[in-house]
């Protein structure tokens, strides 16, 4: 390494850095992409460069985590490093779109392909903006969390109400290179926030997992491919479900008269679908009968660690239900579905600080050959869990202005991520806009499960959100 790289050394990678950072440089995760739609108050107006790059010069010299790149080594015992930047030259990492493309294309688009982490030119998040002013953020997982593309948003916006456009004499005249401060800082990771600790008994059994038994009936998609491809990316497909402002401060009423969070809701509405989809006669197999499914629920853990909303930073960790399949004739307003709901909304309050357990078991990946040894050695294998997941929650409230001078402002958001190779079949993500309305977009891997398979769950996941909305109205 030379002289001029040690001074551009940022820091080592914290722990669950480590474990994307891995997942990436396997093939088997290219990025996550969280997007918001733009609106200008004062009537139609574009984000040209004119307008964005100021704005974009703003939150780049102010967050650590979009001026690196990573290097990375195979070996167990060697930490990736994130290093500085010098510059990063915007009209190579934002393109704009001139012709008519749905979201759903875009999303499809952007998951299909990730990061070159060797560059030494490219920092490793990308911009694509659509005719309608929707600005995608498609990032490496290794630098941030889904919050963090919320965050990204939440900075872009605040520059944008304070940031000149760049014009001179009457035409906009943009200069595309940003100089990266030396003095620039990421967050620090998780471990170094809060206290990261594992059980003797808890790390037993996460590096000798009990094995389960050949009679189990949980859903688990697809098993994982035999090997990694390396010539042609797996298809991931994006369907998106939207919700109005409306409709989701009713859902948002019924829940809480049901002691529940959107969380838990959308966990009892998602394992509903699940459950009719498995009993349409097209999708029964012959001796089979699944009777649970095992769901991933992702939790910041940003009020642990105290770092500011605006943070682009790795700090996230999970907590998994074991859910049985209800009968598919279970009503959206029978005890059952509520009681489930519920419980699992009790559950996510009690275990954030629990979950930090999980990330603390990757210091000692070694001792199993690391953490590409293992996740190579889900390869070929049944999955862990059949679904997962995700809210990024709502807006902040502390982004309204309530300046009647025109201003700019978000309208609804998306979020998806692709990293389906070896982990849940089908992703629920969901995140609510600065418009008060909700978008949910279920993706999942070509691998994972059959085409039809998943758009019979989409239909179902959308029929039950909105016999909920009916039912709250």
């Amino acid at each position: 390494m030379s002289k001029s790289s040690k001074h551009n050394v940022v820091r080592t990678a914290g722990l669950l850095e480590r474990y994307h950072v891995t997942r990436v440089a396997l093939g088997l995760d290219t990025c996550v992409v969280v997007t918001a739609r733009y609106v200008w108050t004062g009537g139609e107006s574009s984000l040209t460069s004119a307008v964005l790059y100021p704005a974009l010069r703003n939150v780049i010299q102010s967050e650590g985590a979009l001026c690196v790149r990573v290097a990375y080594s195979p070996s167990p015992f060697k930490k990736p490093r994130f290093f500085r930047l010098p510059s990063i030259n915007l009209d190579k990492i934002v393109e704009y779109k001139d012709g008519p493309i749905s979201l759903q294309d875009a999303l499809e688009q952007e998951t299909s392909h990730g990061f070159d982490f060797r560059s030494t030119e490219k920092p490793l998040w990308r911009l694509t903006i659509l005719p309608n002013n929707t600005v995608i953020f498609s990032y490496y997982h290794g630098i941030g969390d889904g919050m963090s593309g919320r965050a990204f948003h939440l900075s872009l916006l605040q520059a944008l109400q304070t940031s000149i456009p760049q014009v001179k004499d009457g035409a906009s005249e943009v200069e595309p290179v940003v100089e990266i401060p030396p003095q620039i800082l990421m967050t620090l990771p998780i471990e170094k926030c809060t206290k990261v600790s594992v059980s003797f008994k808890a790390l037993l059994r996460q590096l000798n997992p009990v094995q389960p038994a050949s009679g189990l009936t949980a859903w688990t998609g697809n098993p994982v491919v035999a090997a990694i491809p390396t010539t042609k990316r797996l298809k991931n497909y994006v369907r998106l479900l939207a919700f109005t402002p409306t409709e989701i401060t009713a859902l948002i009423v019924i829940c809480r008269q049901n002691k529940c969070t959107l969380t838990g809701a959308f966990h009892a509405v998602s394992v509903r679908a699940l459950s009719q989809v498995l009993s349409m006669p097209e999708f029964q197999k012959s001796g089979v009968t699944y009777d649970s499914v095992s769901v991933c629920i992702p939790m910041s853990l940003r009020s642990l660690t105290h770092v500011p909303e605006t943070a682009v930073c790795d700090h996230v960790s999970s907590h998994i239900v074991t859910a049985s399949l209800p009968a598919s004739s279970i009503s959206i307003s029978d005890d059952v579905f509520w009681t489930e709901a519920a419980k699992v909304s009790d559950e996510l309050r009690t275990q954030r600080r629990k979950a930090l357990s999980t990330i603390a078991v990757i210091r000692f990946s070694p001792l199993v050959g690391g953490l590409s040894g293992y996740y190579k050695s889900k390869l070929g294998e049944k999955r862990e869990y059949g679904l997962s997941i995700i809210n990024l929650g709502a807006w902040s409230k502390a982004q309204a202005v309530e300046d009647p001078a025109p201003h700019w402002t978000v309208a609804e958001m998306a979020f998806t991520q692709e990293d389906t190779i070896v982990s849940e079949p089908l992703k629920i993500n969901l995140v609510g806009g600065g418009d008060g309305g909700l978008t949910i977009t279920v993706n999942w891997g070509q691998s994972t499960v059959d085409v039809a398979f998943a758009e019979a769950f989409v239909k179902k996941l959308e029929e039950g959100t909105r016999s909920l909305v009916k039912t709250a109205s």
